[in-house]
């Protein structure tokens, strides 16, 4: 009788926890299941959100989808957001944005997927990924005619090593990109923070005195040297411009994953959604 009321309880408490995300808030000190939750949802990653379209390998279906949209919906979209995962952590800001200044936009994103047209993405995809990426690219190029800019981000710091023709690879993109007659953006990677790890605020939450946030910060030194050969291509064309939050990000000589005290990453080189928002927000101010 005993040993089955010990594994009764057992289940019990495995399914409440369960249920409550691994927290057990009768066992937790006052405040914490609701602590824990809230910074959870601070450093939750893009592709947690439903408005966020962003997969791991090419949905059609995702190109005409409602909930990709993000502001009025209502209007047609006339701004498209593409690219891998640094396209998609941007997404919060741009939602932000758009909801303020009345403008539909649609986005979709591939991960670590370089928006390089043809089979020009191959040498930077892992091989699983290779086909799915190229035709992901393809559809895009295909549906860029029906909207007015377009905003492409990707991890450019990430693929760099991947190809002796990168640059080139590049600076083509922006060419093609710029050939359309749109109005391109192109969105540069956010500053990264190879020591900052998202669980040390959780644990500080029991765990008195830990210093979570000089992990994630650093003294800022300047911009990064891809990013300026990117500001200098897309500066060749008129109707080309870069995007940065960066300013937001380093400030008075310090690189910081936290914004008034709250962290804004979600891993060391990707935004929160929560952050993301919240520098809209900041921008908006």
């Amino acid at each position: 009788m005993a040993v089955s009321l010990s594994a009764a309880l057992t289940v019990a408490i495995s399914y409440h926890a369960i249920g409550s995300k691994g927290l057990i808030k009768e066992f937790s000190p006052a405040g914490y299941h609701s602590k824990i939750l809230s910074h959870f949802n601070q450093t939750k990653a893009a592709y947690r959100y439903n408005y966020n379209c962003q997969f791991a390998e090419f949905n059609k279906d995702l190109i005409d989808s409602k909930h990709c949209i993000i502001g009025p919906i209502d209007q047609k979209p006339s701004v498209l957001i593409f690219g891998d995962s640094n396209a998609a952590h941007f997404v919060g800001y741009w939602k932000t944005v758009a909801e303020s200044k009345k403008i539909t936009m649609r986005n979709i994103s591939h991960n670590s997927c370089i928006p390089l047209s043809g089979n020009k993405s191959r040498p930077y995809v892992t091989e699983g990924s290779r086909d799915s990426c190229e035709e992901f690219n393809k559809q895009i190029r295909e549906y860029l005619p029906a909207f007015e800019t377009i905003i492409i981000g990707a991890d450019w710091e990430g693929y760099k090593y991947r190809s002796k023709t990168y640059i080139s690879d590049i600076e083509n993109l922006i060419k093609e990109m710029s050939a359309t007659g749109k109005t391109i953006v192109i969105s540069l990677k956010v500053p990264i923070f190879k020591d900052y790890d998202r669980t040390c605020d959780s644990k500080a939450i029991k765990i008195p005195y830990m210093n979570c946030i000089d992990r994630g910060r650093y003294a800022d030194t300047g911009e990064t040297e891809l990013n300026n050969e990117i500001i200098t291509i897309a500066n060749k064309y008129s109707n080309v411009s870069t995007f940065s939050l960066r300013d937001y990000i380093c400030k008075q000589g310090i690189c910081s994953a936290y914004l008034n005290g709250n962290p804004i990453y979600f891993d060391f080189g990707h935004l929160s959604m929560a952050g993301s928002e919240q520098i809209g927000k900041l921008y908006l101010s």
